[in-house]
């Protein structure tokens, strides 16, 4: 069976609750990279290198593929620019982004099968993307129950092996659903995970990448004028367990 494989990510989304926030809309997309966000879809016209090169066209060839998306799991933490700012309470703020880049990403041929492999892979990203945000919110609600107020530091702690896990969860997705239904090019396969995914999509809602997140990256700069890219960080606490 094929979800099988995939019970262990059920288990990590099965309790979430889903609540939708409101929030300022920010641009997500620019000429090169469009992120993630509910509603968008790929299309073929996003996929804009017209001259692919040979190791790119040797991947398609080995993997009966007539396009290739190129997808980034994109991550930056902003923290506090001064110091006394830690002591005031002013929070760190971990970003991720699940990035479509369309300079790079290309067709040979116009194949909707393979368009909507893209657009699972893409899905399977966000997924990774949500599991790290699920990961820090995990943590963060607890040492704030625990405490019985505002805690900072902790996101700056955990977040590259949030990152790290969130990444993990993607590349074996990834690869279960590569070898399962896009390369033998299984179209009952690939309905399956389609219907899968988007049951997780909606599961996990409340974790979805916002546009603030997105123009985090398109930008190049933090949101919030009291922070600053953290230059410095913790790597996987993993290591140490």
């Amino acid at each position: 069976m094929m979800l099988k494989p995939l019970s262990l990510i059920v288990l990590l989304f099965c309790c979430l609750t889903l609540t939708a926030q409101e929030e300022p809309i920010y641009q997500t997309e620019n000429e090169k990279h469009i992120i993630w966000q509910p509603g968008v879809k790929l299309t073929f016209d996003m996929f804009q290198n017209t001259h692919p090169n040979a190791h790119d066209l040797a991947a398609i060839e080995k993997e009966h593929r007539h396009s290739l998306p190129y997808l980034g799991f994109w991550k930056v933490l902003d923290v506090p620019k001064k110091k006394s700012g830690w002591r005031k309470g002013i929070k760190e703020q971990a970003y991720f982004c699940a990035a479509f880049s369309k300079f790079q990403s290309f067709i040979v041929v116009r194949d909707s099968f393979d368009l909507e492999v893209a657009q699972i892979q893409w899905d399977i990203l966000e997924l990774g993307t949500r599991y790290s945000r699920i990961i820090l919110d995990s943590l963060q609600t607890t040492a704030e129950a625990e405490t019985g107020g505002p805690v900072t530091g902790l996101v700056s702690i955990y977040f590259f092996t949030a990152g790290t896990k969130g990444e993990e969860l993607y590349n074996g997705f990834m690869k279960t659903f590569l070898k399962e239904a896009a390369i033998p090019r299984n179209h009952e396969k690939l309905l399956e995970y389609r219907k899968f995914v988007d049951e997780m999509l909606d599961q996990t809602s409340k974790f979805a990448t916002r546009s603030e997140e997105a123009w985090r990256f398109l930008s190049d700069k933090p949101i919030q004028s009291n922070l600053k890219m953290a230059k410095n960080i913790i790597g996987d606490l993993r290591q140490k367990e």
